[in-house]
């Protein structure tokens, strides 16, 4: 750490904040310790993000200058809806034809040149360190394979690393990935060249070839991070960034320019929940209608988050109507839970990152490919085989992501740096810790309150209903019922409401770091 240097930083296991603050005691940045905190992650929380996934983040750079890094990866060149069996109208949600071309690696190269000090290798060697000594599985970890063990067991790749004797391993068992330390220790020599067209993507398709995967050596090659502004809204005194396209980022800032509107702080929390339900379900209901990769299709960004757009999403949510049905043939192929890895970091330096990552839904495709030790996303579920919709599965585009770094500015400076897992419904999650933290109330206490999210969005056949923790308040509930929603149970703390990462800074005073206690993480700054 320079002499002088602070820092903060929050990610959703002890491990990734371990490796973040031994990457600024080290001399690094923010960049440099959000980098060792996910290449950390990669290898102790493998239910959540892999090797085989993708990252979105955003970076701020002394100066102040936001960037939107998208590593996401696209459908196989070769992809289309007639390599499914006869008969499948919806994506599956697991198997070969779900898994696209994995753009974490290159994007782990790409934030190096944003500040980073310490280089490529040092985070890959600690973590291929991990990988071959083994970890502690954690509880997220160990509860998310037994829920799939009979599933997950039948991957052989898979099974050697999380299952012993035939049984899934359990809390606190030791986890050992000595295939994987390998390929991270290749890697750490070969940088993100040994997989898009090295020795290490040769083995992944080669291996994934075997699974009936379109994937090709090509497909790697042509790989490449994008580099973008950021997606931005100004409301009330804060200035919001996102990702854009094809990122769902915008469906956060549709909520809260439609919250605005109200002319008060909402309670999503309280009396205000069943409003926050209905906006937030007319903001999905955009998303799923016109989300998909802008370089194939529009995604007509600047007429939904209009003023006049925003105003009848508003005044919609204020009746108690149905709320649109998406037809089965292009429902999302999404868990609420969703299967993400959020870290995020800042210095005194001027460097800030908001990196999530994630292979989909928990275990991604549930193919782990043996020769590499990669585990695989299902990022290719989220494609639609509707014939109608911007999102169609189609040869070398890249699906329509759940995946949504956040930041904001107030009065010209930093003072939020956001993230969470929650796959569909992160921008419903983010949202409520936006208004709860407006409403004043500290980073640890929005973090740990009680939380509710959309069942399936809120267009389910059967109903509208929400999802809520028990803990949400009696006035929420009401809220909810006078809105017309029903309600559907959580348990306490239920991993299903996210994992939400936070750093706020109130009056230009040093960061408040925190970490949901749903997750098994750490919050440090010094």
């Amino acid at each position: 750490m320079a002499r002088g240097q602070h820092y903060a930083v929050a990610t959703p296991h002890a491990l990734a904040t371990d490796a973040a603050e031994a990457a600024f005691r080290a001399g690094g940045t923010a960049v440099d310790a959000a980098i060792a905190a996910a290449t950390t992650l990669a290898v102790v929380y493998p239910h959540n993000c892999a090797l085989g996934g993708d990252l979105f983040a955003l970076v701020v750079r002394p100066g102040g200058d936001v960037v939107s890094i998208q590593g996401c990866g696209s459908a196989a060149g070769a992809a289309s809806a007639a390599d499914l069996p006869p008969g499948v109208s919806i994506m599956p949600t697991t198997g070969p034809h779900t898994i696209t071309v994995p753009g974490v690696l290159a994007a782990w190269e790409t934030l190096l040149d944003h500040g980073a000090r310490l280089g490529w290798a040092p985070p890959l060697e600690r973590a291929a360190e991990l990988a071959e000594d083994g970890v502690p599985m954690s509880p997220s970890l160990a509860l998310a394979l037994d829920e799939r063990a009979e599933r997950l067991s039948e991957d052989r790749g898979i099974s050697s690393v999380f299952f012993r004797d035939g049984e899934p391993l359990r809390i606190g068992e030791r986890m050992r990935q000595p295939t994987l330390a390998a390929t991270l220790r290749t890697l750490a020599r070969e940088g993100a060249a040994g997989f898009y067209g090295g020795s290490v993507g040769a083995a992944f398709i080669a291996g994934l070839r075997g699974y009936g995967s379109r994937l090709t050596e090509s497909d790697l090659a042509t790989h490449q991070t994008e580099i973008t502004a950021p997606l931005a809204a100004r409301i009330g005194d804060h200035e919001i960034f996102t990702a854009p396209p094809p990122s769902q980022g915008f469906v956060l800032l549709e909520i809260l320019l439609a919250a605005a509107l109200t002319g008060r702080e909402l309670d999503p929390w309280g009396e205000d929940a069943g409003l926050a339900a209905g906006i937030s379900a007319l903001a999905c209901g955009d998303r799923d209608q016109h989300l998909a990769d802008p370089h194939r299709r529009d995604v007509p960004i600047a007429e939904l988050l209009s003023e006049t757009h925003v105003e009848a999403v508003a005044a919609a949510a204020h009746r108690k109507v149905e709320q649109p049905r998406v037809p089965e043939t292009t429902r999302r192929a999404d868990s609420a839970g969703g299967d993400t890895a959020a870290v995020v970091t800042a210095d005194s330096d001027g460097y800030s990152v908001s990196l999530i990552q994630s292979i989909f839904h928990l275990f991604g495709s549930g193919i782990l490919e043996p020769a590499t030790g990669i585990l695989c996303q299902n990022r290719g579920a989220g494609f639609s085989l509707d014939l109608s919709s911007p999102n169609l599965l189609e040869g070398g585009k890249r699906p329509a992501h759940t995946l949504m770094p956040v930041m904001s500015r107030r009065s010209g400076a930093l003072d939020r740096v956001l993230g969470t897992r929650g796959g569909s419904a992160q921008a419903q999650i983010h949202a409520q810790l936006f208004l709860a933290l407006n409403r004043g109330r500290s980073v640890a206490e929005v973090l740990s309150a009680p939380r509710w999210i959309l069942g399936n969005n809120g267009l389910l056949a059967s109903g509208q209903h929400v999802q809520a923790e028990r803990g949400v308040s009696g006035s929420a509930r009401r809220s909810f019922a006078d809105a017309g929603w029903t309600i559907a149970d959580l348990a306490f703390r239920d991993e299903r409401v996210g994992h939400a990462q936070a750093l706020v800074r109130d009056n230009g005073s040093g960061w408040t770091a925190a970490t949901d206690p749903r997750a098994d993480g750490a919050a440090a700054a010094a």
